[in-house]
Order: C-alpha cells, then structure tokens, then sequence
C-alpha cells in the first residue's frame, strides 16, 4: 500500500524547491525557459500577500512532491469567491499516481465547506492534450470562455 497524498499551505524557506517546480513545469509544459531570480521573486511576494491567494504543496511521506498556486476571484455574479488554480506542478515520478486527485479534493472539500466559495476554474495551454486529459478525469469540464490576454514585453 502506497503512502497518501498530503496537501498543505506552502512555506516562505520552500520557495527554492517551489522555483524548480514552476521553472520545469514551464520548460515542460510550454517549452518557456523561465528567469530564475524572477520566478523567485514572484513566489516570495505571493507567499507574502496571503489576501491574494496561497501556494500549497502536494507532499508523500513528507517530501514535497508537486505544488499549485491558487488565487481569489470576486465573482459579482455570484457574490463569492471563484478559486483559480494556476502552476500546478507534480513531479512526473508522482504522476497517475493520485497526487493531482488529492490537491483537487482538497480544494473541492474547501470550497464545499466555505459558504463565500462558488467553485474553482483553472486554464491550460491549448497544447496541453495532457493535462487536459487529467482535469476531465477529475471531473472538470471545459468551460464556455475562452482566455483573452495581453501582456507586455518583458525588456
């Protein structure tokens, strides 16, 4: 019998080992090579702003195994909080193993329990076929948006 998944709040001295989840997983799922130093920045200042969201880790026998970020969204239509899932990163070793179900559970349980939750959506690069395939295994379906965005140039 394999150990279960555990979900938790993430930790300011993890961001080190949350930079190397996010930085393959970009590599990974959208070929990007990411800046470091950026990344860890970004990490430590989200873990700061608690109102804006929390990372959690996926853990197995206490050793950190993935790790997603989620953040709040005022729905006015639905005058509760939407949860958005973003860099969700399991180390592949873990993969179609039940770590993903575990994290999505967890945030299900939550929104479930909490009466200012209506629910959780994520995004996935359209390339993607895979993770696609995993969100639909947990239940999810595509939703009627489609993502629009405009970003401005990094130099």
């Amino acid at each position: 019998m394999r150990p279960e998944f555990l979900v938790r709040e993430a930790r300011l001295e993890e961001v080190e080992r949350l930079c190397d989840f996010q930085v393959a997983m970009a590599l990974e799922s959208e070929g990007l090579t990411l800046d470091r130093d950026t990344v860890r920045r970004g990490i430590q200042s989200f873990l700061q702003r608690p109102d804006e969201g929390t990372y959690y880790v996926i853990t197995q026998d206490e050793v950190p195994v993935g790790c997603a970020m989620v953040q709040h969204e005022w729905s006015d239509w639905r005058a509760r909080r939407v949860l958005w899932l973003h860099s969700v990163f399991v180390i592949p070793a873990y993969r179609r193993r039940g770590a993903l179900r575990s994290l999505y559970a967890f945030l299900q349980d939550r929104v479930q329990r909490d009466p200012g939750l209506a629910g959780i959506r994520l995004y996935v690069d359209k390339e993607n076929s895979q993770a696609e395939d995993s969100y639909r295994r947990l239940g999810m379906t595509d939703a009627h948006y489609k993502l629009f965005e405009w970003l401005k140039s990094e130099s």
